[in-house]
């Protein structure tokens, strides 16, 4: 894969999340101030990706922060571990959140099982996924390629409105720093670009070029739609919908609520194709690595694909369908991201001065001496996101992390009586 199609692969999977399935959720916590909640996330994100751009250089591998954390810890293995199965649950999170939005979208056009729709697709993508990479790249550039017509789209209609339903908002409230911790999961995007390092052609040219590119393009379209749908629609409305942009559209002009409606379909398959792809691989990652059963590490004898990891992902991501919780989901998923932002900061500070003698064919500016300021600076930020959520989503994060931990422990015990 060339930046190019890296690049697509980025804003293919941050726009399908975020506008099309969460934006509803967002504008009802920030209302007119929804626009700076795009920003800060966006912000946060931008500091964090300098860390991702050093690391993927470094370590051009997938499985992304587990690799890292393990450089960085190597004395330490568990830490990567729960790392890697945190990100592992969001990310099932995140297919789950947006097959349901692919669901909602479908209710247009046709009565369906919301959840059985949600599964099949699901379904659909990782059999997509197991055919091979090329076949996948093929399906999420046409895809994106929808989905922007779609943004675009919105934007037109929002900024031909005369007599906007609402108007931007200038002040920061508390809302707003709910609705940028629940969006943030969207920027997660850009991260699954470095799982993909093993099929770039050039991962420490390419990765840096598409995850800026992938974020700069993205956070300028979220900016324009966030004003566009502040202008269509009210907040109050649009928080209890389950297509957000085709009710928003459906506002100012009814004829083209299908178009979007129909549009928000390629939308949200292309993000639950992509991060359905990007968890099999960081699976396959921990399967190699012996951190997860064996057998996930294996790779399909023809297709050369990890076809066992695939189907893990799958049932994973069902499972999580069973939450019924659109917003819980969400916050998860944004939760969990958070934590992986932190920890990929703290991990580049660390390499800064255990590893200091690594090439780095990609090195973040703004140092004093060795300390990283942009990276210092992405984990404050991603601190105080993580102090706005709700408590059911702590004890959800808890109960993974002991879970995990109870698996980790109990199979090198194991191992260890074998012996």
């Amino acid at each position: 894969m060339n930046v190019f199609s890296l690049s697509i692969f980025g804003i293919g999977t941050i726009i399908g999340a975020g506008i099309y399935s969460v934006t509803g959720i967002a504008y009802g916590h920030a209302g007119g101030t929804l626009w700076i909640s795009f920003i800060l996330a966006g912000f946060a994100a931008v500091c964090t990706a300098f860390s991702y751009c050093e690391l993927s250089t470094m370590y051009p591998s997938a499985g992304a922060e587990y690799i890292y954390i393990r450089n960085a810890f190597p004395k330490i293995p568990y830490l990567s571990f729960i790392m890697a199965m945190m990100l592992f649950f969001g990310g099932a999170a995140i297919s789950s959140t947006v097959a349901l939005a692919f669901a909602g979208y479908l209710q247009f056009f046709i009565n369906v099982p919301i959840y059985l729709v949600a599964i099949g697709l699901m379904l659909i993508c990782t059999l997509i996924n197991n055919y091979g990479i090329e076949q996948s790249n093929r399906v999420n550039i046409l895809f994106t390629f929808i989905e922007l017509i779609g943004i675009l789209l919105i934007i037109w209609v929002g900024f031909n409105l005369n007599g906007p339903v609402s108007k931007p908002i200038f002040n920061i409230h508390k809302g707003t720093l709910i609705a940028t911790s629940l969006i943030f999961f969207i920027y997660l995007g850009f991260e699954e670009i470095v799982n993909l390092s093993e099929e770039a052609r050039d991962p420490s040219r390419d990765i840096p070029k598409a995850i800026f590119f992938s974020l700069g393009i993205t956070t300028v379209l979220y900016l324009a739609v966030s004003f566009a749908v502040i202008r269509l629609i009210r907040p109050e409305v649009l928080v209890l919908s389950r297509s957000p942009l085709a009710d928003a559209v459906s506002n100012a002009a009814p004829s083209l609520s299908r178009v979007m409606a129909g549009i928000a379909l390629f939308s949200t398959a292309n993000t639950v194709l992509i991060t359905m792809l990007v968890l099999s691989r960081m699976v396959f990652s921990m399967g190699r690595e012996g951190d997860l059963p064996r057998f996930l590490g294996k790779v399909h004898s023809s297709h050369m694909i990890p076809h066992i990891a695939s189907f893990f992902v799958l049932v994973i991501s069902c499972g999580f369908l069973y939450l019924k919780n659109l917003e819980m989901l969400v916050s998860f998923s944004s939760f969990a991201t958070l934590v992986a932002f932190i920890s990929v900061n703290i991990v580049l500070i660390v390499l800064r001065y255990t590893k200091s003698h690594l090439k780095r064919p990609y090195l973040i500016p703004l140092n004093i001496g060795s300390f990283p300021l942009i990276s210092f600076l992405g984990i404050l930020i991603c601190l105080v996101m993580c102090m706005q959520f709700e408590v059911i989503i702590y004890v959800t994060a808890l109960l993974i992390v002991l879970i995990s931990s109870g698996y980790y422990w109990g199979i090198r015990l194991y191992a260890n009586l074998k012996k």
